[in-house]
């Protein structure tokens, strides 16, 4: 939405879930509505703009269990899962240009070498210089994305390691799993679709 919200990162749900009609984040909220008190999540385009978005609210305790029972979604359709992270994982390998960086600064080392030729014969070096920086931006562009396909191979494995030592039905709700597996949720009007940091999605009727 362009916009930047500086809630308090102290719940494990926040900055998590978004509204699937606006795109907007939902905030926490500790609700009294008639003498009834909760904790409740609402879109902040419904909070702060009456009739923009008709997002429901979303009581904590059943998001909570969504969550447990998006967990126990994967872990008793585990082969499948497994079968998508497996995919997932072969894809990010064959994306890889680990040797990407190596290759630009061999051609950085030649490019160095001739532009300190020209500057000795007081040759005009401009178009060396620009191709000089030219590949040093795209030498560290190829170290960021080395770097984020690391990342997202860490993240497989640790859903690949969770989903291989869960023999039994979750029952418990765990703030530590939202923080390690969970990378969004998508507040719809029927549902609550968990897509964990592997990129594996769970929608939960709720």
């Amino acid at each position: 939405m362009g916009r930047r919200r500086g809630f308090s990162a102290k719940h494990c749900f926040t900055g998590l879930l978004y509204c699937a009609e606006c795109g907007e984040q939902f905030r926490r909220i500790h609700w009294n509505n008639r003498g009834c008190k909760s904790v409740v999540w609402r879109c902040m385009t419904r909070l702060e703009k009456k009739g923009a978005c008709h997002a429901r609210t979303v009581y904590e305790e059943s998001l909570k269990q969504a969550f447990v029972d998006a967990l126990n979604q994967l872990t008793g359709g585990s082969e499948t899962y497994l079968s998508i992270l497996q995919e997932n994982m072969t894809e990010v390998i064959e994306m890889e240009q680990s040797n990407l960086p190596e290759e630009i600064q061999r051609k950085l080392d030649v490019l160095q070498k001739k532009l300190i030729e020209c500057a000795e014969r007081h040759e005009d070096y401009e178009e060396i210089a620009q191709e000089i920086f030219r590949l040093r931006e795209q030498k560290e562009q190829a170290l960021r994305e080395n770097v984020s396909q690391q990342e997202q191979k860490d993240r497989m494995r640790e859903l690949q390691e969770f989903l291989a030592a869960q023999p039994h039905h979750i029952t418990e709700f765990d703030e530590t799993l939202v923080r390690h597996l969970l990378a969004k949720v998508t507040v719809s009007f029927d549902r609550l679709d968990f897509t964990f940091q592997s990129g594996v999605a769970v929608s939960i009727e709720k």
